[in-house]
């Protein structure tokens, strides 16, 4: 606080008058609450005194120890008994539903590279909401799993972990080119158990065992988070959690091939096939698991020695890889309408070559893609087409005039993402943000618009947590 300034945390506000008589002391303005309560509401700590008398709480209700924060709240400055003094009010060091402290470092509105230095260059995630609407946990190990796709020639250096309780275990496995539908398939690079006293949302250095990710690989992040409640093994259910609650609601939503779950180490289920797991009425989201990479031009794509499993490719998106052979390559496609290969370039030294799949058929079809070379024709891979994380309202390629414009909607699947749209040559075409607008389903269209400046043919780009994916071209004449 004296660094960073004031603080955001959580805590449980009472739902009831009786409740808040019993926690809150209008006449001190100090409150203290035990048990098992979950937080429920966002205050700002301001500051702290830590002689505070634990006497100034509720006689039936009192710390064990003097210390507490000095809070401001959000509710006026009225003569309310849950305001506070002129809103602000005392909330013990030994509040049991204190949850999440979390400070911010600013940075200035204009973005300065030179200035700015971050420790990561790209965050992998899907969830939008962190636990969301709620969190659960069963008496049976689960684990959870997120699959990315590398948007760039990298090195994973961190992934996230959640804990819902102190004293929490965490086990994390980091797989690469895992096969569709089984994260755990892959090439196992990465293994490491941490222990966390307190509950909240942490990031955990990977330190010897990170590990380069070529542009285009796919990796799988697996974990598992337990504890001990009442003297039983509890593991926490490590997704999102849609809710609605009257004219309240938080919404969450999970494409297929992203987010898995496999209970009692059994198979795994892939989290957009699932409706619910609590039988509450809330719905599932995807794991919330995340990914820190750095950028590592020496990272060299995959060399293929052999057949590759199936490779999950987003219509839209390439696949990169690097295959090697003692004379020039033919690379073929069983379906060049739903996926075309070319070689990008090859190394005539060392035979190896550089191929592109770009994917552009239906979600659900299968395309093997082959090469012949030194004499007999290998499979390399075969790709699996998915939808990309949005709706586009144009995808098919067209013929426009210089000084023609054209508007075209995008619309996230995961309503907690901003899309962003780019062209491929920007002095064919120009494109900028046109809106956006809340629909009646509750996502939100977002709204681009070109205007066709000199003849050419550029591609039009969407690009979605930092994976940018080629939705349609423009052919601009004279």
């Amino acid at each position: 606080m004296k660094e960073d300034g004031a603080v955001s945390a959580g805590y449980y506000s009472p739902i009831s008058s009786t409740e808040n008589a019993r926690f809150f002391n209008s006449a001190t303005s100090a409150y203290y609450s035990f048990g098992h309560f979950d937080s429920n509401h966002e205050i700002t700590i301001v500051g702290w005194d830590d002689p505070y008398s634990r006497m100034n709480f509720n006689a039936g209700c009192r710390p064990p120890k003097d210390g507490a924060w000095i809070v401001k709240n959000s509710w006026g400055t009225g003569s309310s008994s849950r305001v506070g003094a002129d809103g602000y009010f005392y909330l013990s060091y030994y509040d049991l539903s204190f949850d999440e402290p979390t400070s911010f470092e600013m940075e200035p509105i204009t973005y300065s590279p030179s200035n700015t230095s971050h420790e990561y260059h790209d965050i992998y995630q899907y969830d939008g909401v962190g636990l969301g609407g709620g969190w659960y946990t069963m008496n049976q190990p689960a684990s959870f799993a997120n699959v990315f796709t590398a948007c760039s020639n990298s090195t994973l250096k961190a992934v996230s972990a959640y804990t819902i309780s102190a004293g929490s275990k965490v086990t994390i496995d980091v797989y690469k080119n895992p096969e569709s539908g089984n994260p755990t398939s892959g090439s196992h690079v990465a293994s490491l158990t941490r222990y966390f006293d307190n509950a909240g949302y942490y990031t955990v250095d990977l330190g010897n065992q990170a590990c380069d990710l070529p542009k285009g690989s796919t990796f799988a992040v697996v974990e598992t988070s337990s504890f001990v409640r009442n003297g039983s093994q509890r593991y926490a259910m490590l997704y999102e959690t849609g809710q609605r609650a009257g004219t309240a609601s938080v919404n969450v939503s999970c494409s297929a091939g992203q987010s898995y779950m496999s209970v009692r180490n059994g198979s795994w289920m892939d989290m957009a096939g699932e409706q619910s797991f609590n039988g509450d009425g809330s719905t599932v989201g995807n794991a919330t698991i995340k990914a820190f990479t750095v950028q590592n031009n020496s990272v060299a794509p995959e060399t293929f020695q052999g057949v590759r499993a199936t490779k999950q490719l987003a219509i839209g998106s390439c696949y990169v890889f690097n295959v090697k052979s003692q004379s020039v390559p033919v690379f073929t496609s069983s379906n060049q309408k739903a996926a075309q290969v070319r070689m990008i370039k090859r190394d005539a030294a060392t035979g190896v070559a550089e191929v592109e799949v770009y994917g552009l058929g239906g979600a659900g079809q299968n395309v093997d893609i082959s090469m012949t070379a030194d004499g007999e024709t290998t499979q390399l891979c075969t790709v699996s087409l998915i939808n990309p994380p949005f709706v586009s309202d144009t995808t098919v390629n067209f013929v426009k005039k210089v000084g023609n414009t054209y508007c075209y909607q995008i619309v996230p699947r995961d309503s907690s993402k901003t899309p962003t749209s780019n062209s491929g040559n920007s002095t064919i075409l120009d494109i900028n943000a046109a809106g956006k607008k809340r629909q009646a389903d509750g996502t939100t269209a977002y709204y681009f618009k070109f205007v066709c400046k000199t003849p050419g043919c550029a591609g039009v780009y969407v690009t979605v947590d930092g994976q940018a994916y080629r939705v349609f071209y423009c052919n601009v004449t004279a």
